[in-house]
């Protein structure tokens, strides 16, 4: 009995911290006990029981991060940036985050991550490599060679550097430095550790220069070399058709017949995606519809002639194939790719609403199952149905465990659209799952200080943000147009200027900084950054602040 009211007096008392404190370093060694046997979900679900309480435990931020990444989950992104939020003076964590990004192919974010990089850490390894793969990602091959040649400078004896500057001077346009990357790679391929990967680069190159027999002689080179994997097997089968097109059809040949024949039903899906990707669309067509029906109409076989249906705009086809109810659990996904040949097929065949109601079915299908309905709102980018995308991303919203990345989506679609009124629904969405979020915060001022709204008190949101530091960038622009609407443009001048220059000059915040500088006399600087911002997506409660900073300028 004493021992009860001893702990009724901690926990209601003075010691309510430490119980707290108790509990959370609790809940964070059993998420990396999670972790550590290989059980992401449940570390999710611990970590989270810890951000309930505690948004900015740094500890548990980072298991959430390492737990999306292990699922396979964009959340990672979200929580890497939120890891940068919360840890500022790490250069490591930006270039995670970019790395992050890039995994999950997210180009912008990347880009974003490596400008907020300070100067003074951009001259090591890690950043020349997290460059090289963001080069590599925008297709820029003198880029490539140029941050892998900085690191190697750094690590000389690093073999995979070694190769993957080979690799990339290998498609120089300048011969001599092709050559070079030719010569290191012809040395790498007689070290074992790095004879596959060498070899792989060679063929790759051969075949993309129009040189079919050094791709052949290479890929044979890799199939001697022990078992081959798919991705080695296909690479061959790709040199024999620029150089041996009759032994590429009996290799075809008994590659469909193993492929048809192999209870891993993978097997056959993968030779459908590279028929597709090799431009032999009929023939993956036809090969895949004459296979056994239990394997056509089972994943991933069945999307994988859907996709090749799409690939070729055959929306007649795909209606055929989507219109049997046979996909199991991918039901959803079969009246997704039915809604999009109605939506894309001839109009005569299509009632109105139609494809509007599919999508809603599949959403409701799906909705138990956040990584599907996921999948369907990406979908509504890639096959441009702008008209579902919202309601998509509200459907991630109302299943998923965390709602932030989808939030994050639908800012962007509200961004893209001028939406403003969508935007604020999205900030205050964001508060409520995560109420000392500073970008929520600081949007919900920006916001509500452009639409000239009062509750929440937008100028109290932005004093409270600057009693955090560090502040986002965000947060800074919502303090700076709180001081510009309080009239005190020079001290909103002086707040933009906390930025770093790299930040400053990014379209979205250029185009704010030249108004602020406008309303501030300083006509030159103004007319610079207007110009920076031009071609950034507004609101038009931006639009007009944009505008009027422009006609000021007339006559200065």
């Amino acid at each position: 009995m004493a021992l009860g009211i001893a702990l009724i007096v901690i926990v209601g008392g003075p010691g309510r911290t430490w119980y707290y404190a108790l509990r959370h370093h609790r809940w964070l060694q059993a998420a990396q006990a999670s972790l550590d046997r290989g059980d992401a979900a449940a570390a999710r679900s611990s970590a989270r029981m810890v951000l309930q309480r505690n948004p900015v435990n740094l500890r548990a931020v980072q298991i959430m991060t390492e737990a999306a990444s292990r699922l396979g989950s964009r959340d990672a992104i979200y929580w890497r940036s939120r890891i940068v939020e919360l840890d500022p003076g790490e250069p490591d964590n930006l270039l995670a985050w970019a790395r992050t990004a890039l995994e999950f192919g997210d180009l912008p974010t990347a880009l974003i991550a490596l400008r907020r990089v300070p100067e003074g850490a951009r001259d090591g390894a890690a950043f020349a490599q997290v460059a090289a793969d963001t080069a590599e990602v925008v297709g820029d091959a003198e880029a490539v060679a140029r941050h892998l040649a900085v690191a190697l400078a750094l690590a000389p004896d690093d073999v995979g550097l070694q190769l993957r500057l080979a690799a990339a001077r290998l498609h120089s346009r300048t011969e001599s430095v092709s050559r070079e990357g030719r010569a290191v790679l012809e040395r790498l391929k007689l070290d074992p550790r790095c004879r596959r990967p060498a070899l792989t680069a060679l063929a790759r190159w051969a075949l993309g220069t129009g040189r079919g027999s050094e791709a052949l002689a290479a890929t044979r080179e890799l199939l001697a070399t022990g078992l081959p994997d798919r991705p080695t097997r296909l690479l061959h089968g790709e040199a024999l058709r620029a150089a041996d097109p009759s032994g590429f059809k009996v290799w075809l040949s008994e590659t469909e017949d193993r492929a048809a024949t192999n209870p891993d039903r993978t097997e056959p899906a993968a030779l459908l995606q590279w028929l597709g990707r090799q431009g032999l669309t009929n023939e993956a067509l036809t090969w895949g519809l004459a296979l056994p029906a239990e394997s056509g109409k089972r994943r991933p076989v069945a999307r994988s002639l859907a996709d090749l249906y799409v690939q070729t705009a055959n929306w007649l086809g795909l209606r055929a194939l989507t219109q049997e109810p046979s996909w199991a659990e991918d039901e959803g996904l079969r009246h997704a790719y039915l809604a999009l040949s109605i939506q894309r097929g001839p109009t005569e065949l299509r009632r109105p609403g139609q494809a509007e109601t599919l999508w809603q079915h599949a959403l409701r299908l799906a909705g138990s199952q956040p990584n599907l309905l996921e999948q369907l709102a990406r979908w509504t980018v890639e096959w441009r149905l702008p008209f579902l995308a919202e309601r998509s991303w509200w459907a991630v919203v109302g299943a998923a465990d965390d709602p932030v990345p989808a939030l994050v989506q639908l800012a962007q679609i509200y961004h893209n659209r001028g939406d403003i009124e969508g935007r604020l629904r999205v900030s205050q969405q964001l508060l409520a799952a995560h109420p000392d979020d500073r970008f929520a915060l600081a949007e919900t001022a920006y916001l509500t200080l452009l639409m000239g709204g009062t509750d929440p008190d937008p100028h109290a949101l932005v004093e409270g943000l600057r009693r955090r530091p560090p502040m986002l960038p965000e947060a800074v622009r919502a303090y700076a147009l709180s001081l510009w609407r309080r009239h005190r443009p020079a001290e909103a001048a002086t707040a933009l200027e906390m930025l770093a220059i790299t930040t400053r000059e990014e379209p979205s915040m250029a185009w704010f900084y030249g108004v602020v500088l406008a309303a501030n006399g300083e006509f030159p600087r103004a007319r610079r950054f207007l110009a920076l911002g031009a071609e950034a997506i507004r609101c038009p409660e931006e639009e007009e602040l944009y505008r009027g900073a422009l006609n000021s300028l007339t006559g200065h």
